[in-house]
Formats: structure tokens, C-alpha cells, sequence
């Protein structure tokens, strides 16, 4: 008889701290934002935000984010032209200038300056030459991480931004991310040069919820074949799902997509990925609505073919509120304690459990747990697994 290693992740709820935003199709710099995206995801204590670009990036992508109480309504006051950072978020290079006005409900705190230097974060301060707040500065050029507060946020990490492509001369593109913001008549030409320039609307994160939402992801081992099944509904016209697949847990490439109406997906789906191999391999689902906004499963994972005892423990959400779901996968039956642990050791609360060989779903309730970081710990006695979540 052939011995299957099974792993589940049912979820609940739409996000898992990362969403992807498009450029808007423009291409008056040649394409380098408006066919390119930015990827945003969150750690509960930092931003990552990854850029890739449609074009080489030889001007500075400037985001705007609203992430605290304050902050200003354009950038009128905003006249920092001490060099080609600060003149690209102030929009003004002292010969020159092209404002920005901010949409109805949105009040920028700080900029960042992106181009081929790497990157540089300042608090908006209005005034001439060197009032920008200098933050922080990192050389790479297509990751940045954050930490929330450099952005004023003490809770939940949430913010609104936009962005905006331009020169250190302040000359403007027409290339944005997300937002068509038309195009200008600088020299005949599409850009808006040193017009200025209105947002009517502002990207969120993390963005609301898609029109479809992932109810049930397996994932099990049958010889060197991995059989993935999940289930979804969705409210939209079609959505498209891609079956992802990993050898790190960490770099993912697509294995298999399918596009779904509405009808369709209310059905299950399935898909055996004959090349999974009988080493260790991890697998997600990438949703990608018919608005375009992009979101992913939590990761499953089989064990190698054969191997001995093993536990693997994830959690939906990893931000929770009066209840969680814990995900506990095993490569045979055991008894474990699970533990949870305050952030200053404390236990809080203690079970222990009885599984079977495979993966099961285990509710925790939180509702009587103070607002903070925690730790859940499983153990079999010789070996054991964690991960943190937070309380709000």
C-alpha cells in the first residue's frame, strides 16, 4: 500500500499581507512604470516592496504614502531642490516645478524617491532646500523594506499611496501606478512636463478584499505525483488561479493557470503535478481577480517520500482577533502539546492533541487574549514547531 503525505490549508479570509499594483500603460519614459508593477507585502512589523520595471529606471518613481494622522494636500509647500531626490518628491528643482494634488480623503506624510541610486524615504516638511525630513536611504534598486515605523504606524500595518514617475528635473511623466492619470501636452508630447497634476483616487494596503476568495487548498503525495485540490466562490465575471511551486519556500515559479468564470468556480478544482519529485516541495495559489488584484494561499507543504516524523504548523490569519486557524501537518499519527505563549514567556494556554498522519485544521480561540504578539508552539516531545501571530 502506497503511504500518502497529506497537507491542507484551509483559509480564511482573502489576504496574507502582499498584493501586486500595476502600472497604468503609459509610456511616455519609455514604459518603465507604466508597464511595469509594484509588489507590496508585510511582516506585521515591516514593508517589503518589490519593483519591477517595464524599461530601465533611469528617472526616480516617487510614492506618496498617507500612513499617519497630518501630512499635507499637495505639494504646494513642498520646495526641496537640494538635489534629485528631493527635487523629484518636492515635484520642484527651483527653475522649475510640477505640483501634485492629492485625491479628496488623502493627506501625504512621507515620500520616497526611487530610481537607479536605490532609494530614500523623507517625512514631508514644507520649505526650501534640505527641509525634507531625511529618513532612510538603501542602495538596492529593486527591493525595499521598511519598517512600519518609519511610516508613523505604531497598529496594524495599513497606509494609502500613489505614485508617480519623474525626472530629478521635476519633469513629469505620464506613467503612474494603478491610476491613469491622462496624459499632458509637454512639447507635443504625452508627458506633462512641469503642468501639474491631480490624483483622483489613491492605492491601498492592504487592498480590499477580492472578488474572490480561496475556501480550501490540499495538497498530498502520491508516489512522485503531487494531487492539488481547492475550492473558491467568486463574485466577479471570472477569476484565474495559478498552482506555484517551490523547492526553497522561497522562490516560486508557475506550474499550471486556469481561468475560471463565475459558474466555474463555485466547482472544485484539481491538478497533479507530475514533476513534483520525492524530495521536499511547497506549493501556493496565486488568485488573481477580474479587477486584476492579485493575492496568494498560505504555502502548503509535502514532506519527502519516506521521511520519519515531521511537523509543519501555519496559521489564517496571522493577524486575528476572537478566533484563529491553525494548520498542522505530519508525516504520521502523533500526540502533541500545543502551547501559547506570551511575548514575555508566559503560557497562556496549553491542549494537547491527538492527530492522525496528514494535515488538520485546529481552532483557537483568541478572543480572551490581550492585544500583543504571541507565540505558538507544538511539540511531540523530541522535536517542535512555532510561528507568531498577533493579537489586535
Amino acid at each position: 500500500m502506497k503511504k500518502l503525505l497529506l497537507a491542507v490549508v484551509l483559509l480564511a479570509g482573502h489576504a496574507y499581507g502582499q498584493n501586486t499594483y500595476n502600472g497604468n500603460g503609459k509610456t511616455g519614459f519609455g514604459g518603465t512604470i507604466g508597464n511595469g508593477s509594484l509588489t507590496i507585502a508585510e511582516s506585521g512589523t515591516d514593508i517589503v516592496l518589490t519593483l519591477t520595471t517595464g524599461a530601465a529606471l533611469n528617472d526616480n518613481l516617487v510614492i506618496y504614502f498617507d500612513s499617519k494622522t497630518g501630512g499635507v494636500a499637495n505639494t504646494s509647500t513642498i520646495n526641496d531642490d537640494a538635489d534629485g531626490g528631493r527635487a523629484s518628491v518636492s515635484g520642484n528643482s527651483g527653475a522649475n516645478a510640477s505640483e501634485v494634488t492629492f485625491p479628496a480623503g488623502f493627506t501625504a506624510d512621507y515620500g520616497m524617491a526611487w530610481g537607479n541610486f536605490g532609494s530614500v524615504l523623507f517625512e514631508l516638511t514644507p520649505g526650501g532646500a534640505n527641509s525634507l525630513t531625511y529618513i532612510s536611504f538603501n542602495s538596492n534598486t529593486t527591493t525595499r523594506t521598511i519598517p512600519k515605523s518609519e511610516l508613523g504606524i505604531t497598529g496594524p500595518i495599513r497606509f494609502k499611496f500613489v505614485a508617480t514617475y519623474v525626472a530629478a528635473s521635476a519633469y513629469r511623466s505620464n506613467e503612474a501606478l494603478v491610476q491613469n492619470i491622462g496624459d499632458g501636452t509637454a512639447g507635443g508630447g504625452p508627458n506633462f512636463g512641469f503642468a501639474p497634476i491631480t490624483f483622483s483616487a489613491s492605492n491601498e494596503f492592504p487592498q480590499t478584499p477580492l472578488n474572490v476568495s480561496l475556501k480550501q487548498f490540499n495538497a498530498r503525495r502520491q508516489g512522485q505525483t503531487a494531487e492539488l485540490n481547492w475550492r473558491a466562490s467568486c463574485s466577479g465575471s471570472y477569476a484565474t488561479f495559478e498552482v506555484q511551486r517551490s523547492i526553497d519556500g522561497k522562490n516560486f515559479s508557475k506550474v499550471y493557470s486556469e481561468k475560471a468564470d463565475a459558474a466555474r468556480c463555485n466547482l472544485p478544482f484539481s491538478y497533479a503535478d507530475v514533476n513534483a519529485g520525492s524530495s521536499k516541495v511547497f506549493y501556493r495559489l496565486k488568485l488573481t481577480s477580474d479587477a486584476g488584484k492579485i493575492t496568494y494561499s498560505s504555502v502548503a507543504v509535502l514532506m519527502p517520500s519516506g521521511a520519519g516524523n515531521g511537523l509543519n504548523l501555519n496559521m489564517v490569519p496571522s493577524v486575528v482577533s476572537n478566533s484563529a486557524l491553525l494548520q498542522l501537518s505530519t508525516t504520521q499519527k502523533a500526540n502533541l502539546q500545543l502551547r501559547i505563549v506570551a511575548a514575555g514567556g508566559q503560557i497562556v494556554q496549553s491542549q494537547q492533541l491527538s492527530v492522525v498522519a496528514g494535515s488538520q485544521s485546529l481552532s483557537l480561540s483568541t478572543a480572551s487574549l490581550p492585544a500583543g504578539v504571541y507565540t505558538a508552539v507544538v511539540t511531540d516531545g523530541k522535536q517542535q514547531t512555532q510561528l507568531r501571530f498577533v493579537k489586535q
